[in-house]
């Protein structure tokens, strides 16, 4: 599985055009990718264009008759305030993905800054930057995303012993 996806929607931190994402996913073997544009959601509908026209038909071909790669995807929102991640909302369902967009909307309409806690959601995972919130401080639904360069560092920390690593 592939986490925090961005296609060139996200300027500067994606650089992939939609389709080279998912010929990037099918080249891997990878079946399952969460999109998380920055501050947007621009690039869902492409992707789920090219999985569906790409989902296995008949004998392993298209309805198109071209080879068959199924690739599910999850959606969600990296927020961030200029340079900094804040957060990342992913999508539990469709419901969810609305959450996220009138969420982002209300703050694009007003010109209000991202706030740097998450609203609480009913149909979304939150995943804050290791360093960013304490386990005590994390509601049922939220996690922290923890990247390989900071793996030895959450091991060698006493704080460490609070979470609960999910492989």
């Amino acid at each position: 599985m592939f986490l925090n996806c961005h296609t060139g929607f996200s300027f500067k931190y994606g650089t992939l055009p939609v389709k080279q994402l998912f010929q990037e996913a099918r080249r891997c073997g990878v079946h399952k990718l969460v999109l998380t544009e920055i501050n947007n959601t621009a690039s869902y509908l492409e992707m789920l264009r090219l999985c569906n026209t790409n989902r296995p038909y008949k004998n392993n071909l298209t309805k198109f008759d071209k080879e068959a790669y199924l690739l599910d995807i999850a959606v969600g929102i990296e927020f961030r305030k200029e340079n900094e991640l804040l957060f990342i909302g992913i999508a539990k369902n469709n419901a969810g993905f609305e959450e996220l967009n009138r969420f982002l909307s209300r703050y694009n309409r007003e010109g209000l800054p991202l706030p740097e806690k998450s609203p609480e959601f009913k149909n979304v995972f939150i995943i804050y930057p290791y360093g960013k919130k304490e386990p005590n401080e994390l509601r049922a639904y939220e996690y922290i995303g923890i990247r390989p360069h900071e793996l030895r560092h959450f091991t060698l920390t006493s704080s460490g012993k609070h979470y609960v690593v999910v492989p």
